[in-house]
């Protein structure tokens, strides 16, 4: 079974003996949890979205806790490893809720995940910060208490496309995973096409630990200018090898989960160059929130502690962690309800962009721009800022 992960406060390990719904008279630790993988397919994005919700932790608890009326409460976090389950997701979403006694809880990485602990959330009555997980399924289900600051996976590649379409691009060729967000990734992107005029050419669907071969070979048969891969990080290096392999140079290569991160430009190297992917962040991104500055600000901070450049993921944690400490310290409660309607109310800005929650605990005021590999770096190109001094280019010229 998963291994349990505590990390523990200055107030020490003691258990949290307090009630979900205490308020202003509570001074012990605010405990939180999460199922998170450790280990399976989603350990990288694991990792990172855990790394996030620290840099938040680490930065609460050096300033004295939460502000709770006037009373300083640390934050305790007890991690669990989901191991890429969504069935040890929700066994261990309910360990934390009725054994461990947490007040509040992190979600883990995939919206295929957090599908299933969102309900065990919503059973019990206790906030959910969706961190990992952004297809609308997860907020279309008359919820109460579950919100994700991340753009939906039904607008991941919305400007990607808007930028590939003005550049010339006209047909498309979509391989995508038979997950929940990967799916709905895929049909965004189709949505998407159909409103610019965009044409889909071939259309593929894999699971995740198949050979990817025979799906994007059938895509390049078709010869579109774009090749749309949705996938985990794993699937994205996968369909860039198997590109490489059959010679596939599509005007343009958009990659979900991939480009993004700087663990894929390590692992393919020149490979890598002209390809692009949407992301829910990058370090040049005009966001700036409170406790971590701007965009830039917040990697520097990353980069001190973890000795890397920071996944999108990273962040999607930490906006978690501070749009729930401001809910809290506006509430001047830890009540779920009271909570829940500062969220509701809130309208801020964190270092993973804006924040304006709907009645279902979607972030309808989030961007996604898309990056692109040039010469070993990622540079937004979705939409190109104003002040860019590079251009959009094409994946079949890369490297050239």
């Amino acid at each position: 079974m998963a291994a349990l992960l505590l990390m523990t406060t200055a107030c020490g390990g003691q258990g949290n003996e307090q009630d979900a719904q205490a308020g202003e008279g509570d001074t012990g630790p605010i405990r939180i949890g999460a199922a998170i993988a450790e280990t399976g397919k989603y350990s990288v994005e694991g990792r990172g979205l855990r790394n996030g919700y620290d840099m938040w932790v680490d930065m609460v608890n050096e300033q004295g806790g939460i502000d709770v009326c006037g009373t300083k409460r640390p934050v305790e976090m007890v991690y669990y490893d989901d191991q890429s389950s969504p069935e040890a997701a929700a066994q261990l979403t309910e360990r934390l809720i009725s054994e461990d006694d947490v007040d509040f809880l992190f979600g883990p990485y995939s919206s295929g995940l957090t599908m299933a602990t969102s309900a065990i959330a919503e059973r019990h009555g206790v906030i959910n910060m969706s961190g990992g997980g952004a297809s609308e399924d997860i907020f279309n289900r008359g919820f109460k208490y579950v919100f994700g600051l991340a753009t939906p996976t039904e607008d991941y590649t919305a400007a990607t496309l808007e930028a590939l379409q003005a550049a010339g691009a006209e047909t498309i060729g979509v391989v995508h995973i038979d997950d929940a967000p990967m799916t709905s990734v895929a049909e965004g992107t189709q949505a998407t096409a159909d409103e610019l005029g965009m044409e889909i050419v071939a259309f593929e669907t894999v699971p995740q630990e198949a050979d990817y071969t025979a799906a994007v070979q059938r895509v390049a048969q078709a010869d579109p200018d774009v090749f749309v891969g949705a996938g985990a990080f794993q699937s994205a290096l996968n369909f860039t090898r198997v590109a490489e392999q059959l010679a596939f140079r599509p005007d343009y290569m958009v990659l979900v989960n991939g480009p993004a991160d700087p663990q894929f430009i390590e692992e393919l190297g020149a490979s890598a160059e002209g390809i692009i992917g949407p992301t829910q962040w990058h370090r040049s991104a005009p966001f700036e929130g409170p406790f971590f500055g701007t965009a830039e600000e917040y990697a520097a901070l990353y980069e001190e502690k973890y000795g890397s450049e920071p996944p999108y993921v990273a962040t999607m944690g930490t906006g978690s962690g501070v749009a729930l400490q401001l809910a809290i310290e506006e509430a001047c409660s830890t009540d779920s309800d009271e909570v829940r309607q500062a969220l509701l109310d809130m309208e801020t800005e964190t270092v993973l962009g804006p924040v304006d929650f709907t009645e279902t605990g979607i972030n309808e005021n989030k961007p996604m721009p898309g990056i692109q590999i040039q010469n070993g770096q990622t540079v937004v190109v979705a939409p190109l800022p104003d002040d860019a001094t590079w251009q959009l280019q094409k994946y079949s010229e890369a490297g050239q």
